[in-house]
């Protein structure tokens, strides 16, 4: 498409950003996303190629883009030690730059490890769901279906975005309704500062990706 429009609009200098997404956790809460942008890539460059030969310029570009993209990644490609560089993209490091991590975990220098599990933490988090059973039960109920985790944290965040304020002027109207008005905000309010506390257990807790 963009040869195609750089082909047909010669007068324009149309240019392609890599963009690499570095998720510190795909699944639970308030981890680190990282967005790195990539030097432009100039879709003029492939023009003569694909003039001469259309796949040709084609394939060409992409592998540009490919490069492109794989210097945006934190673990450019999979290797024998996958599994150990990507636990070093954990909550410890999440102060550190892009570069630093970049150069760190291959061997991890300078990096803090995840450490163990903390199954306690975990379960207490996990028991404070009850203050919002109803939306965490929908959005477990709808995430399950999906199969790709990199759209996971996204389909999250855009489903709560509806779900929660829901509950949490059903909780007020249901509050205000049985007792008072100053008890259903403080039982939303309640709802809410429980929904957060779970979050930060979750992520203290160290569970792997």
């Amino acid at each position: 498409m963009a040869l195609e429009a750089q082909e047909k609009m010669d007068h324009l200098d149309l240019q392609i950003i890599p963009v690499g997404l570095n998720y510190f956790h795909h699944q639970r809460p308030l981890h680190k996303i990282s967005i790195v942008y990539g030097q432009p890539i100039s879709v003029k460059d492939f023009i003569p190629l694909y003039l001469e030969q259309k796949a040709k310029g084609v394939n060409q570009m992409k592998e540009t883009i490919e490069r492109g993209m794989r210097t945006c990644l934190l673990i450019p490609q999979e290797s024998p030690t996958y599994l150990e560089e990507r636990d070093r993209i954990n909550r410890h490091n999440e102060s550190r730059s892009f570069d630093q991590l970049r150069e760190g975990i291959p061997l991890g220098e300078g990096l803090k490890s995840l450490g163990k599990p903390n199954k306690f933490l975990y379960g207490i988090g996990k028991c404070l769901g009850i203050f919002n059973f109803g939306p965490l039960w929908l959005l477990q109920s709808i995430l399950s279906g999906i199969k790709d985790i990199v759209f996971y944290g996204s389909m999250k965040w855009a489903l709560a975005m509806f779900i929660f304020p829901i509950w949490f002027l059903l909780v007020l109207g249901v509050g205000s309704l049985l007792i008072d008005i100053q008890a259903g905000l403080m039982i939303a309010l309640m709802s809410i500062l429980m929904l957060y506390l779970r979050q930060y257990l979750i992520k203290w807790s160290n569970m792997p990706h």
